[in-house]
This record gives C-alpha cells, structure tokens and sequence, in this order.
C-alpha cells in the first residue's frame, strides 16, 4: 500500500524560502521537505516537529533533525495551520524517533542581528539629517 499525503504553505530551510503546493509531504514513511532542493527523512532522523511561537500572522512547524548534512534551521507553515500537519503526520503513521539534533549550524540569528542594525543606523542617520 502506498501512502502519500502533502501540503502546500511556505518552507524556509537556512537562507532558502519556497512558497507553493506538496513542499511537505510524506511518502512511504520518509518525510519529504522541498525548498531550493528536496530533503527527506526517515523517522529515525527526525528528532522531533515541533510547533513554533507565533510570529506575526503565520505560525508553522519546525523539524529537528540528526542528519549532519543538511542545514539545521528548517521550517514549514501551512496554509490551513500547523494543526494540519500534524493531522497529517497522524494520518500517515509518521512517528519522529531520532535522538540528538546534529543539523549544521545556522547563521540566521547572525544574519538577522546585522539586518536590524544596519536598519537602526539607517533610521537614525535619516532622522539625524533631517532634524540637523
């Protein structure tokens, strides 16, 4: 028997960001995760999926993983809400059973440290022309 459910909504793994339909999907018990390339996962590299803390509108999921090779940050938000990828993963008989996250280190906080403040620096350099 051959089982294959997926859902579309936004993935974002590292620096990459994917919009569009079956980008999480699960397929003869292997998670499959599309963004600039597709990952995939057997449950025993799959730590947990986690749901993530509100962030303006959206709210997804993030899978941690123990493969070294592939990037650590990786999320997917669902169009319908992160309630339907876990009715999906019930659905399929996904279960995570790794231990130990392993995934490469990401560069997002780093990243997003320097965009805030070089966006501090613009603002304050603009107002400063403007009051002088």
């Amino acid at each position: 028997m051959t089982t294959r459910l997926g859902l579309g909504g936004d993935v974002r793994v590292g620096f990459g960001r994917r919009r569009g339909a079956d980008l999480f999907r699960i397929d003869e018990g292997r998670l499959f995760l599309r963004c600039l390339r597709t990952y995939s996962f057997a449950p025993d590299e799959v730590v947990s999926i986690e749901r993530q803390e509100q962030t303006w509108f959206d709210s997804g999921v993030r899978i941690v993983h123990s493969r070294a090779d592939y990037p650590r940050q990786m999320t997917f938000v669902c169009r319908s809400g992160s309630d339907e990828v876990f009715e999906l993963l019930a659905r399929a008989g996904f279960a995570p059973r790794g231990v130990g996250p392993a995934g490469r280190s990401s560069l997002l906080p780093a990243a997003r440290f320097l965009m805030v403040a070089m966006a501090v620096h613009a603002i304050g350099w603009v107002l400063f022309r403007l009051l002088r």
